[in-house]
C-alpha cells in the first residue's frame, strides 16, 4: 500500500514536470538501441505518444530506456526592428512557439529577420514504470475432489473415490501436496489371497508436484509416496458357512506403504479458484493374516497372507482454492 502511494506520487511529479517542458526536439531511446525523434504529444505511466516525420507513434513505457530533450532559449529579431527573448516550446518550418513572460507566443517565421540562440542544454529523463506485480506462487491450495478408482486386479470391483488435499507452493513451479482419499471395493469371489468380502482403504499421499503455469492453465506432473490404512470385512455368507461347519474364520489386511505418479491440470477461473483434474497410478502391495478357530475345542490356527496387490488408476476432478 505504501509502495503504491509512493509510486503514484512519483509519477504525478514526473508528469507535472515533464508536461510543462513538452514540445521541442525530443529523442526517445529504446531499450533495443533504437532512437526515435519527434515531438511528444502526451505521456503517462503506460506509454508515450510522439509525433514523428512518419506519423504518430505510441511507445510502451516498458520499452523506453530514457527520453532526451533539447531545451534552448533564443532571441528573435523581427523585421520591424523589435526583438523578444524566450524558451522554445515548439518549432516547425512555418512557426516557432516560445514562452515569453509565462505566456505561450506563436510567431510566424515570415515576420522574423533572424534567430539568435542564447543557451542550449540537453536533459535526459527516465520514465517511471509501474511496479511489477509480484509473481503468483500459488502458495497454499485446498482441494476437494471425487472420481473413479479403477482397480487393476480383476478380483476387485471399481468404484467411487473421494479426496481432500492441502498443497504448499515452494515456488511458482514446485509444490508439495498431502491428500487423503477414501475407497471401498467388493471382492465378488474368493481369490488366491482373500476370501469374498469388502475391502476399504484410505491412502494418505505425499506428492512432489512440478507445475507449469500457462495463462489460465497449469499442467503438472506428480510423484510421491503413500501410506494406506486398510480394512477387510469377510462376506457374511462365507462367515456363516464356516460357522455352520463349526469354525470361526477371520482375515485381516495390514496397513502398508506404496508410491504413485501422475499428471494433472488446473484451469484457473481466477487467481484463487481453479477446476482441477488429476490422474494417478498407485502401486501398493499389502500383507495380512488369517485365523481359523474350532468352536468346539477352542483350538485355532493362523497364517500369513502375502502379495495382496492393491494397484489402481485414480481419476479425480474437483475444485482447488488458492490462498
Amino acid at each position: 500500500m505504501v509502495k503504491s502511494a509512493t509510486f503514484k506520487l512519483l509519477v504525478s511529479f514526473f508528469l507535472l514536470f515533464f508536461l510543462t517542458h513538452i514540445g521541442h526536439a525530443e529523442k526517445i531511446k529504446l531499450k533495443d538501441g533504437r532512437v526515435i525523434e519527434g515531438m511528444i504529444i502526451s505521456i503517462d505511466i503506460t506509454g508515450v505518444k510522439v509525433e514523428t516525420e512518419k506519423g504518430i507513434l505510441i511507445i510502451n513505457s516498458q520499452d523506453i530506456e530514457s527520453i532526451v530533450k533539447e531545451e534552448k532559449t533564443v532571441r528573435i529579431y523581427f523585421k520591424d526592428g523589435n526583438k523578444v527573448e524566450g524558451r522554445v516550446l515548439k518549432e516547425d518550418k512555418n512557426t516557432i512557439r516560445i514562452e515569453y513572460s509565462n505566456v505561450e507566443w506563436p510567431i510566424k517565421k515570415e515576420n522574423i529577420q533572424r534567430i539568435e540562440t542564447l543557451s542550449k542544454k540537453t536533459i535526459q529523463y527516465k520514465v517511471p514504470l509501474p511496479p511489477k506485480r509480484p509473481e503468483k506462487k500459488y502458495t497454499i491450495g485446498l482441494n476437494l475432489r471425487a472420481g473413479m478408482n479403477g482397480m487393476i486386479e480383476e478380483e476387485y470391483k471399481n468404484g467411487f473415490i473421494y479426496s481432500a488435499g492441502l498443497s504448499y507452493g515452494i515456488s511458482q513451479k514446485i509444490a508439495l501436496e498431502i491428500s487423503i482419499s477414501g475407497f471401498r471395493s467388493n471382492i465378488e469371489q474368493s481369490s488366491e489371497t482373500l476370501s469374498k468380502g469388502k475391502i476399504s482403504f484410505a491412502p494418505i499421499q505425499l506428492s512432489l508436484i512440478y507445475r507449469v503455469p500457462i495463462k489460465k492453465f497449469m499442467p503438472y506432473v506428480s510423484l510421491g509416496g503413500n501410506y494406506c490404512i486398510n480394512n477387510f470385512t469377510l462376506d457374511e455368507e462365507v462367515y456363516n458357512a464356516w460357522n455352520f461347519l463349526g469354525f470361526e474364520i477371520e482375515e485381516e489386511i495390514k496397513n502398508m506403504f506404496g508410491f504413485h505418479y501422475g499428471i494433472g491440470l488446473d484451469f484457473l477461473f481466477s487467481e484463487n479458484l481453479a477446476f482441477n483434474i488429476d490422474i494417478k497410478h498407485n502401486l501398493a502391495t499389502a500383507s495380512g493374516t488369517w485365523t481359523m478357530r474350532d468352536i468346539a475345542t477352542g483350538l485355532s490356527i493362523s497364517g500369513d497372507i502375502d502379495d495382496i496387490k492393491l494397484n489402481s488408476f485414480i481419476l479425480l476432478a474437483g475444485l482447488k482454492l488458492y490462498f
